[in-house]
């Protein structure tokens, strides 16, 4: 495992050094304004308002935004698009596990959710909050609703208009 140098503490992990200081939740609607927002300007404000946390996603909401991009926006280029993003701003994208899977189900009946239309991000949050992850990113209500009542502080950003 790399480990960062730092002079007063000794070496940190790359573990210690994303404890250290916090990680934020990106969901897909969030990777996708990245990528349609003119001059990446979502981009811009998300580094702004989070510029001492580290930045991860679910692979759920990663692979969501593929597929978003490619059918509702004819971005041929979608997986490239997401994969350029995510290492050139170093978003981690975290894969479920088994326990995320029935961490979803809890979810969805403590919550009180229908399974067909919440589940994947019942299983995104189930991910996130097995990742330690203190902040969340999102447009959907519903889901910024479940992940505050689950503990997650909620970031908000301004509209941007999609191209």
């Amino acid at each position: 495992m790399k480990s960062i140098q730092i002079v007063s503490h000794g070496k940190l992990t790359k573990e210690d050094f994303k404890q250290k200081i916090g990680k934020v939740g990106l969901d897909a609607n969030i990777l996708i304004d990245m990528i349609l927002s003119p001059d990446f300007s979502v981009s811009v404000i998300i580094l702004k308002l989070v510029r001492d946390k580290f930045l991860c996603t679910s692979k759920r909401a990663y692979l969501e935004a593929v597929g978003i991009l490619k059918h509702e926006y004819n971005h041929n280029n979608a997986s490239k698009e997401v994969r350029d993003l995510t290492r050139k701003l170093n978003i981690e994208s975290f894969i479920e596990r088994r326990e995320d899977f029935g961490a979803a189900f809890g979810l969805l009946e403590d919550h009180k959710l229908d399974i067909k239309t919440h589940f994947k991000d019942m299983l995104i949050l189930a991910n996130l909050k097995r990742n330690n992850v203190s902040h969340i990113i999102s447009k959907d209500k519903l889901f910024i609703k479940t992940a505050e009542e689950e503990g997650f502080k909620v970031i908000n950003i301004p509209k941007i208009k999609r191209n």
